[in-house]
C-alpha cells in the first residue's frame, strides 16, 4: 500500500504530528509512505529519514505518482491545494480533525460565525447558499464513497449543526499520537509545596478563551490560598499570544512563563522533569497522557468562557473526543471545579498518573488504532476523478475575492 499524507504547513500543529506518526507506523508495517509538505514545513523538518517527502510549492505544480491513497485533513473542496496534480485513479480519504474543517466562513465574519451557530447557519443558508450547497454535495459524495471520517462526535455535531444537515452513516476514526510508552512517569506533585502546571498548544482563537478561563480560576484559588505555591508554563505560539500576554500581565499572584516552542525530541524531558499537571486541548493533551502525566483535557470556545467551567480529567472522557465546543451544559456558575481536580491530584497523584496513561493506551496509541486506519483506507471508494467529474473542485470568482479579502484583513 502506498499512502500520501498531505498537509503543507510550516507551523506546529496536531495534524502534522499525527500524519508523521502514522507514516512511521505504516512504514514499520511494510507500507510505503510520503509526506506532502513545504520544504521548510513542520513535517519536512522533523520526519524520519525513511519517510519520503514530496515538496509542495505555491508557485509550481506537484505531480503525484499514480495510484495509492491520498490522505487530507478535511477541508472545503475549493480549498484543496491547487498546485496538486493527482492521478484520476488515486483514492481519496478525508479525516475531519477540526470542528470547522468543512464549514465555510467569511473573512471579517469568521469569529462571529464560529461563536454563534445560529448566526452561522443563517449566513450560510441565505447569503452564502452556493458555498453551502457545494460543500454539502462534497460531503454527500464522500459519505457515499466511505471516504470521510470524523475524529470524534464533537466534529460531527458541529458540521451537522452549521450546515443544517444530518449525516445518516457517520464514520469515526480516533486520533492516534504515538506508540505506547513503557516507562512510567513518576508522579511527585507539590514537592516542597510547589505545583508545576503546563499548557502545551497553539495560542489561537478557539483555544484562547478556555486558557484565559483557566488562568483566572487559578488566580482565584491562589488569592484564597487554596493552592500550593505553583508555577505555570505556557508552551506555544499563535496569533492570540499577544492578547494572552496582556491577560497574564493583569493577573495577580500568578507566575507565568512563556516558551515559544519545544522540539519534539525534548518534549518528553520537559514533561517528565518540569510538569506535575498538564492542561491542554486536542492532540496536545495526548503528549502528557501518553507518559502518565496527570492531564486535564480542556474543551474549546470561540467566545469568553464564564465562571463555573467543569474541568475534567482526560481519563473521565469516553474516548470519543479530544475537546468539545463549550455550551451551557459545560458550565455550573459559581463553582470552581479546578479546586476539586487539584485536590484529587494532591491526594492521589499516582492514581491520576496511571489513569491518564491507561486512557491514552486504550484510546489513542498508534498501536491500538493503526489497524483501523488501514481498514478505513481500504474501504474508501472515492477516486480523484469523482471530485473532478462532479465539478466539486471549481473555484468561483467570489472565492477569489474572499481569498484576496482574507489576506487583507
Amino acid at each position: 500500500m502506498t499512502i500520501f499524507f498531505c498537509f503543507p504547513y510550516r507551523g506546529v500543529g496536531g495534524v502534522s504530528i499525527v500524519f508523521m506518526k502514522l507514516a512511521e507506523a505504516l512504514i514499520d508495517g511494510g507500507d510505503k509512505c510520503y509526506l506532502i509538505d513545504y520544504a521548510d514545513g513542520y513535517m519536512a523538518r522533523f520526519k524520519r529519514n525513511d519517510i519520503g517527502l514530496l515538496e509542495y510549492r505555491d508557485d509550481r505544480v506537484l505531480n503525484l505518482p499514480e495510484g495509492g491513497f491520498l490522505v487530507f485533513q478535511s477541508m472545503t473542496p475549493w480549498s484543496i491545494f491547487p498546485n496538486l496534480k493527482v492521478s484520476s485513479s488515486t483514492k481519496i480519504f478525508f479525516w475531519n480533525c477540526h470542528p470547522f474543517n468543512l464549514v465555510p466562513t467569511v473573512p471579517g465574519l469568521r469569529g462571529l460565525m464560529q461563536g454563534s451557530p445560529s448566526l452561522g447557519r443563517y449566513l450560510l443558508s441565505f447569503f452564502f447558499r452556493g458555498y453551502r450547497k457545494q460543500v454539502t454535495q462534497f460531503i454527500d459524495l464522500l459519505v457515499e464513497k466511505r471516504a470521510l471520517y470524523f475524529m470524534d462526535h464533537a466534529n460531527l455535531k458541529n458540521t451537522e449543526s452549521y450546515l443544517d444537515i444530518k449525516i445518516e452513516t457517520p464514520r469515526f476514526l480516533p486520533i492516534p499520537y504515538e506508540t505506547k510508552c513503557s516507562a512510567q512517569y513518576v508522579a511527585k506533585p507539590a514537592v516542597d509545596g510547589h505545583l508545576r502546571i503546563s499548557w502545551i498548544g497553539r495560542c489561537v482563537d478557539f483555544k484562547y478563551h478556555i486558557l484565559v478561563r483557566f488562568l483566572k480560576d487559578v488566580e482565584e484559588l491562589a488569592s484564597t490560598r487554596k493552592l500550593p505555591r505553583f508555577s505555570f508554563t505556557i508552551v506555544g505560539q499563535g496569533e492570540a499570544r499577544g492578547k494572552l500576554i496582556r491577560q497574564v500581565d493583569a493577573l495577580e499572584g500568578v507566575d507565568v512563563r512563556f516558551i515559544d516552542h519545544i522540539e519534539p525530541s525534548k518534549l518528553r524531558e520537559f514533561l517528565e522533569k518540569e510538569t506535575d499537571l498538564l492542561v491542554a486541548t486536542g492532540t496536545s493533551a495526548l503528549s502528557g497522557a501518553r507518559l502518565g502525566v496527570p492531564t486535564i483535557l480542556l474543551d474549546f470556545s470561540y467566545k469568553p468562557v464564564p465562571k463555573g467551567y467543569k474541568y475534567r480529567w482526560i481519563s473521565d472522557r469516553d474516548g470519543s473526543t479530544l475537546g468539545d465546543m463549550i455550551d451551557t451544559s459545560y458550565i455550573d456558575e459559581g463553582v470552581n471545579f479546578l479546586f476539586d481536580r487539584i485536590g484529587e491530584l494532591l491526594d492521589k497523584p499516582e492514581m491520576k498518573s496511571t489513569q491518564s496513561k491507561n486512557y491514552y493506551d486504550r484510546n489513542h496509541s498508534v498501536d491500538s488504532i493503526i489497524r483501523s486506519v488501514t481498514e478505513a483506507l481500504n474501504h474508501s471508494e472515492c477516486l480523484w476523478d469523482d471530485l473532478l467529474s462532479k465539478g466539486l473542485l471549481k473555484r468561483s470568482s467570489s472565492y477569489l475575492f474572499y481569498s484576496w479579502l482574507r489576506e487583507k484583513l
